[in-house]
């Protein structure tokens, strides 16, 4: 390329400047003043500073950004070869093993690993629970651990149940301390004329007279109730009372009674050794299948035919703790109720005519017989082949449940009657019987009809 030319003529100048296109070579001349040119030159020369300096910074930045990938790509590779388990750190290079049981590997930066052990392995490890080396004691309902140090447990057998006596073996100046007592039974009150249910014990025996009272709902194993902690008037230490029932046998109640120690426990509202014994706590398979094997049984045969030619011979099976009582037998009818708590059954027997029981699928029957309620809310049971009951709910204050039934007499084969083959059979359920409802249907489910 032609090097820009430039003349002095009488302080004036001129600057050439080549200029090409394709094969023809022209040049432009510019006059201008020395000054001018002066400019220009300077211009061009920061311009070429400032390229050059672009330059510089351009090199220095990707020589950084090539040096910053390549410690990120080192880092993760060495990161990737990094063991992630006690094996992978064995077979690692610089790691170590330290000789302990379970054994530990370190790593060469400092990362360590704990052998793994199997279950097994691991009980052994533990150390033995306190209750472990305990006395225990078993009867024919529930076990239980107790401490070594105490006496050996004592039981008396009563005509309404079991009473368990452990002394701690200490000697006072009257009698050896009492510390535990386990009560497993029922209990009668004369003027109810019968066993009491799980809030009536409660309200009877007035477990929150004590000072200092705390109160909480327990389970334990299919009882539920509650536990009270209270300074006992008189007696100079806290006691703690355990009051339990189960759903399937409301009047059998379990109480456990727990005279707190003098030290270190004696002002503690949750005392340790209780807690300890309570969750040694088993029930038998022999108490939670009670409701199938100690059950009482009635039997009621029709031995004359009946004027309503209707009735069956039945067998009705219940709680033992429950009470029987027979309003009316013959060689015909059978009046009887069976209760527990304020719940009830009633089976009546020639007690007069009673209506028909309609339900969602005879809605808008217009065949649907007189003399007829509609319910809603029901449990259905299956008897025999060809009889089906429902438990229905009726909402009345005197009685919230009766049984209707369809069978396979021209008498009830489409729709369901309130009298059955062994009754009219009303009942009642109170809401304070625990558990009342799903009893009360286990007894409908297993009366027999002959």
């Amino acid at each position: 390329m032609d090097k820009q030319k430039s003349t002095s003529d009488s302080g004036e100048g001129k600057l050439e400047i080549p200029m090409s296109s394709g094969k023809t070579k022209t040049s432009v001349t510019i006059e201008t003043t020395p000054t001018e040119i002066k400019k220009y030159k300077n211009r061009l020369r920061r311009s070429q500073i400032l390229l050059g300096l672009g330059l510089i910074l351009l090199v220095l930045l990707t020589v950084t950004t090539v040096g910053f990938l390549a410690n990120q790509i080192k880092k993760l590779k060495q990161k990737a070869q990094r063991p992630t388990s006690y094996q992978e750190c064995t077979e690692a290079p610089g790691s170590k093993v330290q000789e302990t049981y379970p054994a530990i590997c370190a790593t060469k930066d400092g990362v360590r690993f704990v052998q793994p052990l199997s279950e097994e392995e691991q009980k052994k490890l533990k150390p033995p629970e306190e209750t472990e080396n305990w006395k225990a004691y078993t009867n024919q309902e529930f076990s239980f651990k107790y401490p070594s140090t105490w006496s050996d447990a004592k039981t008396n057998t009563l005509s309404t149940g079991t009473t368990v006596i452990v002394n701690d073996g200490r000697e006072s100046d009257y009698q050896i301390s009492t510390r535990l007592e386990i009560t497993s039974g029922s209990y009668y009150n004369q003027d109810l004329q019968r066993e009491m249910t799980l809030d009536e014990l409660i309200e009877n025996r007035e477990f929150s007279a004590g000072e200092d009272l705390t109160s909480d709902k327990i389970e334990l194993g299919n009882y539920k109730g509650f536990r009270y902690t209270y300074y006992g008037h008189g007696v100079g230490y806290y006691i703690t009372s355990v009051v339990l029932t189960r759903p399937e046998a409301p009047t059998h109640i379990l109480v456990i009674v727990y005279r707190h120690d003098s030290a270190p426990e004696y002002k503690s509202e949750m005392p340790k050794t209780l807690d300890q014994i309570l969750s040694t706590f088993k029930f038998l398979e022999t108490s939670k299948s009670d409701s199938k094997v100690n059950w009482k049984t009635f039997n009621h045969s029709v031995i004359i035919a009946s004027k309503q030619n209707y009735l069956k011979s039945f067998k009705l099976y219940y709680p033992s703790s429950w009470n029987l009582e027979i309003q009316g037998e013959d060689e015909e009818y059978v009046n009887l109720k069976i209760s527990y708590g304020k719940s009830w059954l009633d089976i009546r027997q020639g007690s007069g005519s009673v209506g028909w029981c309609l339900y969602p699928e005879n809605k808008g029957d217009l065949n649907a017989p007189a003399f007829s309620s509609f319910y809603t809310d029901y449990f259905e049971f299956k008897k025999n082949d060809d009889i089906v009951w429902r438990l229905t709910k009726v909402d009345t204050t005197k009685e919230k449940y009766i049984l209707c039934e369809k069978g396979n007499t021209d008498r009830n084969k489409k729709y369901f009657h309130q009298d059955t083959s062994i009754g009219y059979i009303p009942i009642y359920i109170s809401e304070s019987d625990t558990g009342a409802f799903e009893l009360m249907k286990e007894v409908i489910q297993r009366i027999k009809i002959i």
